[in-house]
């Protein structure tokens, strides 16, 4: 039951995350929004071993964020890769 919560919250909070991108504006907002997906994402590694469609969207979008620019960006994509690495 505990990993049922855990998956639950994790999707409410990246949908919440996704939303939250998609009303914000501007590009620095959106990159710091997607690196707080890239990180919440990346702290739940059993999730991604067991969702591996949604795993796949993730490394797509990774390598989507390592063009991008903004600082926050660009400090979580070295954490987040390491995460990968480990699944």
């Amino acid at each position: 039951m505990l990993v049922e919560q855990e998956n639950r919250f994790l999707v409410m909070v990246i949908r919440d995350l996704l939303s939250l991108c998609e009303v914000v504006k501007g590009k620095d907002n959106k990159a710091v929004i997607a690196s707080n997906i890239m990180y919440v994402v990346g702290q739940y590694s059993r999730f991604l071993r067991a969702h591996w469609k949604f795993l796949k969207t993730v490394v797509h979008k990774l390598f989507e964020f390592m063009h991008e620019t903004h600082p926050g960006v660009q400090v979580i994509l070295p954490l987040f890769k390491l995460e990968l690495e480990f699944l």
